[in-house]
Formats: structure tokens, C-alpha cells, sequence
């Protein structure tokens, strides 16, 4: 009986550690902005960043991407500290959103 508990417990462990049960290409998922490129969180699709998700290179973009791209609602954070919340395509600021500055 212990030894089955104990079983449980590492299999546990690994999943939680190892995730054998992510694709390769949810292990492989880019970013194509370069100021937001280092470490992405979220959903794939063909290695690409696409769906919702959070992007942390430089810069930080946590919303919608779009074939690798902040595309739809997202909010955008530069290192300086500025902020653009609101609408994105392409990787571009587009309609309507709030801009936020440090004085």
C-alpha cells in the first residue's frame, strides 16, 4: 500500500515538472517581436504565438496574439515604464486603447 502512494507521488512529480504531455510545438512557440521575444506563455498554433498569452523579452505584452503578433486586445508595458492598453494588428497600436506615462 505504501509503495503504491509512493508511486502516485512521483508520477505526480514528473508530470508537474516535465509536462510529457506538452506538444513540441508549445515548447517551440515564438514570438516575432524582438522587444518582446524572450519568454512566452500561452497558446500555439504552428510554433507561433496565437490565441491568448503573455510575452516577456525587453518589453512585456500580456493579451491576444495573432500568427506570432499582439493582435486584438492586449496590453502593451515598456521597460520606461509607459503603457498601452487597449487595441493591436499586425503588432501595431491600432483603434481605440489608454496610453500611461511615468512623470
Amino acid at each position: 500500500m505504501c509503495k503504491i502512494k509512493l508511486l502516485k507521488i512521483v508520477i505526480l512529480l514528473y508530470v508537474i515538472i516535465f509536462n510529457p504531455f506538452k506538444t513540441n510545438a508549445q515548447q517551440q512557440c515564438k514570438v516575432l517581436l524582438h522587444e518582446i521575444s524572450g519568454k512566452y506563455e500561452g497558446d500555439c498554433k504552428k510554433g507561433l504565438a496565437h490565441g491568448v498569452g503573455k510575452a516577456i523579452g525587453r518589453d512585456t505584452y500580456e493579451g491576444e496574439l495573432k500568427k506570432g503578433l499582439p493582435h486584438g486586445k492586449g496590453k502593451y508595458t515598456w521597460k520606461t515604464g509607459e503603457v498601452h492598453d487597449g487595441e493591436w494588428e499586425k503588432g501595431n497600436r491600432e483603434g481605440y486603447g489608454e496610453y500611461s506615462f511615468k512623470a
